[in-house]
């Protein structure tokens, strides 16, 4: 605990992120290169029209609207080169696609195929121009959504900033060059995990609309083993229930088979990070899948903005005295003079200064060990490094559970002050019984055997 487990996996999903976004556009300039000539454009048009209708909403739906169109296409589509000589009818039919909803009288989206051609040969396999259309719509739906990609059980704070010109987009992912003051107004947060998304099987809640929703993103669950448990604290839990429980709802097989979700071009657009004290609160069946990072320590934060020395030595030697003149101050007065108010403001300012460089400049460095999920004793050492405008800019809440606990606290009608002290430094057996200890009521229940067989 307090390792910064949380803040870890919450720093690699951002990344994780913006990683998912570089390759989506990666693998949609390699599909555009494969027929340099085709329209993109106006395949993007028609493809964001269906989105805003709702009618393309997931990669499936990319697929769909997709094969609709070569569909029409391998069955009317051999009509339009024929009305090339005749221009009237030509444009009675172009009008006509228009109405039914098809911008292009070609069924092929302007493209001038009969000229370009209709297949791509990298040396490994031939493509056609349809099969690069699916890859690309899919890519294309990654690239430009724009809400989180992020699905998380604890709310992460996302800062993505994608420019449009009405032509194609493109993201300004910089976690540093945000002004904090303004992070409000552009942010977005992750979306809630729902976990009846992962349950291949028995269902929380049943007929539950998102429950085949989930395709791509990037996953992050914290305390993974307090949601699913491990065998020992299983054991009394039966596959054959009516009530969905973690032995019949196929959680880890769905974890299995994640990859098949959002594979698109041989590259998988889904991840999965998780948090927990111990590796082995988490049943073995599933951890045995994934890569077991051990955060052995965290580093202070330090600076790594170089030429700064001077500026933290006046830090410690002007703002220490402050402090304690300021602790003095307060502790015999009450009132505010004129040397206080412009020894306060100098300081404030040039600690303000101060902070800020090191809130832009500052990393913490987190020694960690690394091994395969099977736990075989192999692991590797390795260092991952935090940066705080990146981690600690208002991007999640390391008390993530925090409003539970405080509800639960309100219902109580006793503080801190209300608890029972102990009246010597040796606690007296009547105080021991307060403690409500499973270990007290053992030796008492012991004691009480013994008196009766004497």
């Amino acid at each position: 605990m307090g390792k910064g487990k949380t803040t870890a996996i919450t720093d690699m999903a951002l990344s994780q992120s913006v990683m998912f976004q570089d390759k989506a556009f990666e693998l949609l300039l390699e599909n555009d290169m494969k027929f340099p000539y085709f329209p993109w454009q106006s395949f993007e048009n028609e493809l964001k029209k269906e989105i805003r209708k709702h009618r393309v909403y997931n990669l499936a739906t990319c697929v769909a609207f997709v094969r609709q169109r070569r569909k029409l296409f391998e069955r009317l589509g051999y009509i339009y080169p024929m009305l090339t000589a005749n221009k009237a009818a030509r444009k009675s039919w172009e009008r006509h696609c228009r109405k039914a909803g098809y911008g292009h009288g070609n069924l092929c989206f302007g493209y001038d195929y009969a000229r370009y051609g209709m297949t791509y040969d990298d040396k490994l396999k031939v493509c056609d121009l349809w099969s690069v259309l699916e890859s690309y719509s899919r890519l294309y739906f990654i690239y430009i959504v724009q809400s989180s990609l992020l699905i998380s059980n604890y709310s992460i704070r996302t800062d993505d900033i994608i420019s449009d010109l009405g032509n194609f987009p493109l993201w300004n992912s910089d976690f540093f060059k945000r002004d904090s003051r303004l992070i409000d107004s552009y942010s977005r947060h992750a979306h809630i995990l729902d976990f009846d998304m992962l349950r291949l099987g028995r269902k929380l809640v049943e007929d539950n609309p998102n429950k085949d929703a989930l395709e791509f993103g990037v996953i992050v669950c914290t305390e993974i083993g307090k949601e699913r448990g491990n065998n020992l604290e299983l054991k009394e839990v039966k596959k054959t229930t009516e009530e969905t429980n973690q032995k019949n709802d196929l959680f880890n097989s769905s974890l299995k088979m994640i990859r098949h979700r959002a594979t698109v071009d041989n590259y998988c657009f889904i991840c999965f990070f998780t948090d927990e004290q111990r590796p082995a609160s988490w049943g073995a069946d599933a951890r045995d899948l994934a890569e077991i990072v051990h955060i052995r320590s965290q580093s202070d934060s330090r600076l790594v903005l170089p030429f700064f020395f001077i500026e933290e030595l006046l830090h410690d030697m002007l703002f220490g005295r402050f402090v304690n003149y300021y602790a003095q101050y307060r502790y015999k007065r009450a009132d505010s003079t004129l040397l206080l108010h412009l020894l306060k403001t100098v300081c404030a300012k040039f600690h303000s200064y101060y902070t800020r460089t090191y809130n832009v400049f500052g990393v913490r460095t987190q020694d960690v060990r690394i091994e395969d999920g099977t736990m075989d004793g192999e692991y590797t050492e390795n260092k991952y490094y935090l940066m705080s405008k990146k981690i600690y800019s208002k991007r999640f809440s390391t008390d993530c559970y925090s409003e539970y606990f405080m509800e639960k606290a309100l219902r109580s009608e006793k503080g801190i002050n209300d608890f029972r002290e102990y009246i010597t430094e040796r606690a007296s057996s009547t105080e021991m019984r307060y403690q409500n200890s499973y270990f007290v009521k053992d030796m008492n229940t012991m004691e009480n055997m013994d008196r009766t067989e004497t």
